[in-house]
């Protein structure tokens, strides 16, 4: 009798432990197909939806990719709250480490394989889609101040948590000379760009041995930034590289930005011609009263200066170059 409530004492403590982790992972998974796992071969990802947390989990490189690709295949209202990571948290559960094993993009088309991951967001490669708002929604002012008027940009609109966790050996390898619009907006992230009510964040993430090299707005953790905070973030013993608007952490922050608490350090930050800095190339503000419609929120909401920031946040032992404005 005695091994008998042994047994059934450990079949309900298995019972439990089964329903405990099927209840960690809602049906709110999102499934991403064609995730590279190869120069020429695919894989669908699940990103797993962690209901006692409320975020996605970044567990792997495919992972990250499968994140990079659900941007990019976001054919949605160029709107933020409209896309499919607005108001979603992607947390990293791990240290991810990228080799030379991992090289399957081929950016500048010369036949070798030297990158190793998208940018999360940026101008859209291979296709080109046509982003219109919806009918209800107000076209941006601040949209227009910064001419991202045109098709196939992608961005990220959520939160990314890298839970202290670092991201190694990233690498994104595209041409600086030319002047082709997906030589622009290279980083982990391509673009960030949330709303001034909810903005796209990134935190609690390092950056090691990174190499990055493209034609304009290229920078460590982002590339582009509107409405969007970076918290908490490093890059360490990196070599980024650019034409023009280059920056360690992020190449442009613009209208409502904050850069916080982050560093740079034993790195090479370099641009070909201007607008160069160990933490970002480039600090715009507007500094005109805008009145803006959008959805969700009804009626017009007036606010003005868009200040961008940087707080508490330094560049050690790093070398930063360019032609000029460089600081």
């Amino acid at each position: 009798m005695k091994v008998f409530f042994i047994r059934f004492k450990k079949l309900i403590i298995l019972l439990l432990i089964t329903i405990n982790t099927q209840s960690i992972y809602s049906q709110n998974n999102i499934v991403v197909n064609n995730v590279p796992i190869s120069a020429d071969s695919t894989v669908t990802v699940t990103l797993r939806y962690c209901s006692n947390g409320g975020y996605y989990i970044i567990n792997n490189i495919l992972d990250l990719r499968a994140l990079s690709i659900l941007v990019f295949n976001d054919n949605t209202s160029r709107y933020s709250a409209n896309k499919i990571t607005y108001n979603k948290t992607f947390k990293l559960t791990q240290d991810i480490v990228f080799s030379s094993c991992d090289n399957v993009y081929d950016f500048d088309s010369n036949g070798i394989y030297e990158s190793n991951f998208l940018p999360i967001g940026g101008w859209i490669y291979d296709t080109v889609i046509n982003c219109t708002f919806p009918s209800n929604v107000a076209v941006p002012v601040y949209d227009t101040v910064v001419h991202f008027k045109n098709s196939g940009l992608a961005f990220f609109a959520g939160t990314f948590d890298g839970n202290g966790h670092t991201i190694s050996g990233l690498k994104i390898y595209n041409s600086y000379e030319g002047t082709e619009t997906t030589n622009n907006f290279i980083g982990l992230f391509g673009f960030l760009k949330g709303l001034w009510y909810n903005k796209a964040v990134v935190r609690n993430l390092g950056l090691n041995y990174i190499e990055l090299q493209g034609h304009q707005y290229v920078g460590g953790v982002s590339g582009y930034g509107i409405h969007a905070n970076i918290e908490n973030c490093y890059v360490n013993t990196s070599n980024i590289k650019g034409y023009r608007i280059v920056g360690g952490i992020i190449g442009i922050i613009s209208n409502d930005m904050e850069l916080n608490s982050s560093y740079v350090k034993n790195s090479n930050i370099e641009g070909q011609d201007e607008i160069v800095g160990g933490l970002c190339g480039e600090n715009h503000s507007s500094n005109e009263d805008t009145t803006i419609t959008e959805s969700p929120l009804t009626g017009n909401h007036r606010y003005a200066y868009f200040y961008s920031k940087i707080n508490k946040s330094y560049v050690n032992h790093t070398i930063v170059s360019g032609s000029l404005d460089v600081g």
